[in-house]
């Protein structure tokens, strides 16, 4: 699945590698979206980052990412509500 619309929120299959340099979208991991985030795997800390720059990269406030799956797993499912502007890396996956 990757990334499919569900109205007007899309939902992405991402596969989070943590404790990264930076954050930035990686390419593909089996059938999920590959990002690497900054923060380490600890006390949710990823999970927030990954929110953090989700939303900055549909340009959207935090609180409208929402993770649906994958809480304490690197395979996470997440909802971006109403995306304001769609990030050029999602583009062959949408």
């Amino acid at each position: 699945m990757i990334a499919r619309w569900e109205g007007q929120d899309l939902i992405l299959e991402i596969y989070c590698q943590p404790n990264a340099k930076q954050n930035t979208f990686l390419g593909l991991h089996g059938d999920h979206i590959k990002i690497k985030i900054a923060a380490p795997a600890l006390d949710n800390q990823a999970n927030i980052q990954a929110q953090n720059w989700l939303a900055k990269e549909f340009n959207i406030t935090k609180k409208d990412v929402t993770l649906l799956h994958g809480k304490q797993s690197r395979y996470k499912v997440f909802r971006i509500h109403q995306p304001q502007q769609i990030p050029e890396w999602i583009n062959p996956f949408v």
